[in-house]
């Protein structure tokens, strides 16, 4: 696809293979270059599904530009469309990873287990020192009232939320327009949530996909059906959540703007969307 989408080509390999760390220094050639088609396709797939996304977010935009206070009644038809893109992203990791795991002998994949388990639970320790790391220096900041430390960037980096462009553009703008000391508050505050939430969703999921790949080590006609069903169904929950959050987060910040900032918001944004 030469004239890939912006947002497509945010999409990284290792997102598509739940970050599954593959064993390049140690297959042949034509094992690497059958993992590269698999992945390429892969990507073409996730690529379609995103901009499927994308218009949905865009949707939900609007209807966030046109109405304060949108209800979870309003939003319920956009989410039972998200469920469904959630289910189709996650059937083609999983498609791709079971691709993959054909092409690798019992001790290759083994190797792949081991690597990936490794993996995570650093990730997951990493994870966890710098989430209380910046929620200890956040929590200093009430936004109630007039405060030095309200000078400090209200968005800060975050290793659990991955926000769509869109979404993280307009959080972006929204933390720089003139905000006052209780909106910086509740905005610091909604944040600090979506992150929590999001770090533990995460940790869940690195979990079902470890279990994922123990499964796939099993003799293909030994792995029950039930089995697969059910970390299928876990993923898809937990991949869910993700994107509901960045959406009830986005939700939750325009609430607390003014008909003004709505104004200023929207208009920055419009300039902006091209980009993406």
């Amino acid at each position: 696809m030469s004239e890939m989408p912006q947002s497509c080509r945010m999409i990284s390999l290792e997102k598509i293979t739940f970050e599954l760390p593959l064993p390049t220094q140690k297959i042949t050639q034509s094992q690497k270059e059958r993992i590269y088609t698999i992945l390429s396709d892969a990507r073409t797939q996730a690529c379609i599904l995103q901009m499927q996304y994308d218009g949905l977010l865009q949707q939900i935009i609007a209807m966030l530009f046109e109405n304060r206070d949108v209800t979870t009644e309003q939003l319920q038809p956009f989410y039972d469309q998200l469920t469904s893109l959630t289910q189709n992203r996650i059937e083609n990791k999983l498609k791709t990873i079971i691709s993959i795991r054909k092409l690798l002998s019992q001790k290759e994949w083994q190797d792949v287990i081991a690597d990936y388990t490794r993996y995570i639970t650093a990730k997951n320790e990493f994870v966890k020192q710098q989430t209380a790391l910046h929620h200890s220096t956040d929590a200093l900041i009430s936004g109630d009232k007039p405060s030095d430390f309200t000078t400090l960037p209200l968005i800060s980096i975050s290793y659990c939320i991955e926000n769509s462009p869109k979404i993280e553009m307009l959080e972006q703008i929204i933390s720089k327009l003139p905000l006052t000391n209780s909106q910086e508050g509740h905005f610091r505050n909604v944040m600090r949530l979506q992150e929590t939430q999001s770090c533990v969703a995460r940790q869940e999921m690195g979990d079902f996909v470890g279990r994922f790949t123990t499964l796939l080590a099993q003799p293909s006609e030994q792995i029950k059906t039930k089995q697969y069903q059910a970390l299928f169904n876990q993923l898809i929950t937990k991949e869910y959540l993700l994107e509901s959050y960045q959406l009830q987060t986005l939700s939750s910040l325009f609430q607390v703007l003014t008909v003004e900032q709505r104004t200023q918001l929207k208009e920055k944004y419009m300039l902006l969307k091209g980009l993406l």
